[in-house]
């Protein structure tokens, strides 16, 4: 019979099978503010400088006296038509907070000091080849927040890794730019943040290239959600439609507004949920092939392979290349994201916590250079094509496929996958993350969704 206990009314915009919505447990306590809705944006103004072959453009920054309760910071949005060499006076620069997309992408750099203030920085732009530089309000000074008041210490400890977004100044300082500058300016893409009402940037040419803001939906699909997928110009009411979108807030509120005060609150089975997910996928990819790449790598090298890969990378994080004294303080990277069916193996990559939150589910050629990607393709010996290209794993997806009456009737089957769970069922979380890698390929691979074969399977 089919599963008719898991029917119910559906939902608008929920699935058949979703079960029912989970009660309300937990409230943040802050409201959004009473001037913004998050779903607005504005095109603004930023400075075009030329720096010379072989030439540099410094900015400086000069700090107000910063109270001792209080952080000190600094940021800069910029955008490069050749590669540059960042580098700053200070002995923390390899800890500043900078993205590395590639033009016309827009990218950030900053830091937030918790004590020994400096009272100047200087950070340089240094060119190989003649290059046009766009900045984009450099700014620096004391910084505070009630946020940072009541939040705990585990979330101010990385502080840093939110600027320039958190850059909340109660002081603001001055700064001085040493280079030349080109009589006129560019645009700028600035998105609304229903917390703080603050105007800040996004990329629009390539969403995935967050700065201020993070993706609302992550599948290759359009995001139909109004305020995240559909934005509103502030100044003529025209529509601007985005593939991903991005969550109303910045990146800053969302983690000291909402994650901070409500992940403490979640219930067992929500702080489970993600990591179950995870662990589902590459459950299934283990029964798939009948084996696990990551414990049969120990019988084959005689190592653990977090041991190995940390050995491989020379023991230090491959995007920021901060040194890991173990492989404890090791992130174990996917490389190609697992929630496209990538297993984790030998070709895993090295990366600190901080790099690996921020690349999350990205396919290599959505976060790294052109020149990490060559890198990384010599070290994990991925053909550089397969990096530069998002692909999910279409030799795992055709298996499964082929295998819908063992998904169907052993996988999905098991007692622990077809339990609810905090509203949820596995087995239907499983099959809509399937449907999703199946939504990556042009190619129509199946004429039934998993979701709907799920749905209608018989079970006896």
């Amino acid at each position: 019979m089919v599963k008719e206990s898991f029917k119910q009314q559906k939902r608008p915009g929920k699935a058949e099978f979703s079960g029912r919505r989970r009660n309300t447990t937990r409230k943040s306590g802050y409201k959004s503010h009473q001037n913004a809705t998050g779903g607005k944006y504005k095109i603004d103004n930023a400075k075009v400088y030329k720096i010379p072959t072989n030439h540099r453009l410094k900015i400086n920054f000069k700090f107000p006296n910063i109270e001792i309760d209080k952080f000190s910071g600094f940021g800069v949005y910029f955008r490069a038509n050749k590669t540059l060499k960042l580098s700053s006076n200070h002995n923390n620069f390899k800890k500043f907070k900078q993205t590395t997309y590639e033009f016309p992408s827009w990218n950030k750099w900053g830091y937030i000091w918790r004590e020994n203030h400096p009272s100047e920085l200087s950070i340089s732009f240094l060119a190989d080849k003649e290059t046009v530089l766009e900045i984009y309000k450099p700014s620096c000074g004391e910084v505070w927040h009630d946020y940072f008041k009541d939040a705990r210490e585990n979330v101010i400890r990385n502080i840093h890794i939110f600027s320039p977004e958190a850059l909340f100044y109660s002081n603001p300082g001055s700064f001085e730019i040493k280079g030349i500058s080109i009589k006129k300016s560019s645009e700028i893409a600035v998105k609304e943040c229903n917390r703080c009402a603050r105007f800040l940037p996004v990329n629009f040419h390539n969403e995935r290239d967050t700065l201020s803001f993070s993706n609302h939906c992550v599948a290759r699909r359009p995001c139909k959600h109004k305020g995240f997928g559909i934005l509103t110009n502030a100044d003529n009411d025209d529509l601007k439609k985005l593939e991903y979108g991005f969550q109303l807030e910045c990146r800053c509120c969302k983690k000291f507004e909402v994650n901070a005060p409500l992940n403490p609150l979640r219930d067992a089975n929500q702080m489970k949920e993600d990591s179950q997910r995870r662990r589902h996928f590459e459950l299934l990819l283990s029964e798939l092939y009948k084996y696990s790449k990551q414990l049969s790598f120990r019988h084959r090298k005689g190592k653990e392979l977090a041991q190995y890969i940390w050995e491989k990378f020379d023991k230090k994080c491959f995007n920021c290349s901060i040194k890991l004294s173990s492989p404890f303080e090791m992130n174990l990277d996917h490389t190609r994201p697992l929630a496209f069916l990538w297993a984790l193996d030998e070709t895993a990559t090295s990366l600190c916590k901080n790099c690996n939150s921020t690349k999350r589910d990205r396919f290599p050629g959505e976060f790294y250079t052109k020149e990490q990607l060559v890198e990384l393709s010599k070290i994990t010996k991925i053909p550089l094509f397969e990096l530069e290209k998002p692909v999910p794993n279409i030799e795992a997806l055709k298996l499964i496929i082929q295998k819908r009456e063992w998904l169907y009737s052993e996988f999905l089957n098991k007692d622990f996958l077809i339990e609810e769970k905090g509203g949820k069922i596995p087995a239907e979380l499983i099959c809509k993350s399937l449907d999703r890698v199946l939504s990556e390929f042009e190619e129509k691979l199946s004429e039934e969704s998993f979701v709907e074969g799920w749905k209608n399977y018989e079970f006896s």
